[in-house]
This record gives C-alpha cells, sequence and structure tokens, in this order.
C-alpha cells in the first residue's frame, strides 16, 4: 500500500480548507525527495528508478543537482496517478 506525505495528500483525494490545499499544491511542486526516499514511496528500490531514467522506460522527471537525484513531490504523483489501471469484469482497462 502506498501512503502519501501531506504534501501530496491533497491530489489523492484528501480534503481541507481551500488554503491548505493551494499550500500544498505549491509545495508538491517544489518539494525535492532523494532517490532513495522517491524509490521508498513508490515501494520501488533506488536501482529500479536508476534503470529506469537511463533507459528511458518510464518518463519521471527527475533533477540533477551535481550527481545527485531528485525527485519532485508533484512528478511522483502524476506518475502514479497515470499508472492507475482499474480492473472491470475480468479485463483490465
Amino acid at each position: 500500500m502506498l501512503i502519501w506525505a501531506c504534501p501530496v495528500a491533497s491530489q489523492f483525494g484528501r480534503s481541507g480548507s481551500k488554503k491548505e490545499l493551494e499550500m500544498n499544491r505549491i509545495e508538491s511542486n517544489t518539494t525535492l525527495i532523494s532517490r532513495k526516499k522517491a524509490a521508498e514511496l513508490l515501494g520501488l528500490k533506488p536501482e529500479t528508478l536508476a534503470t529506469w531514467a537511463s533507459t528511458k522506460r518510464y518518463s519521471i522527471p527527475f533533477v540533477k543537482v551535481g550527481r545527485c537525484v531528485r525527485y519532485r513531490l508533484s512528478d511522483l504523483a502524476k506518475f502514479v496517478e497515470t499508472n492507475i489501471h482499474a480492473q472491470i469484469n475480468g479485463d483490465e482497462k
């Protein structure tokens, strides 16, 4: 089960005041996290994210800060949202 930290919670249907929702949106667009933390949030190994980045298997945007790779919380949330698959009557849609 994937559990998101507060800055992304509003994007996944958690309610709050209009001001809180706006602040969460701004924070999730600017908060950078390490590859290790991003992998932890997605339930993956950091090596998997590194492989995806080098092979361009999935296009999760990342930021290079020197030799370090960082991910925006908003990009991770978007990746999750675009990769949700529903199963209807045994058929994946």
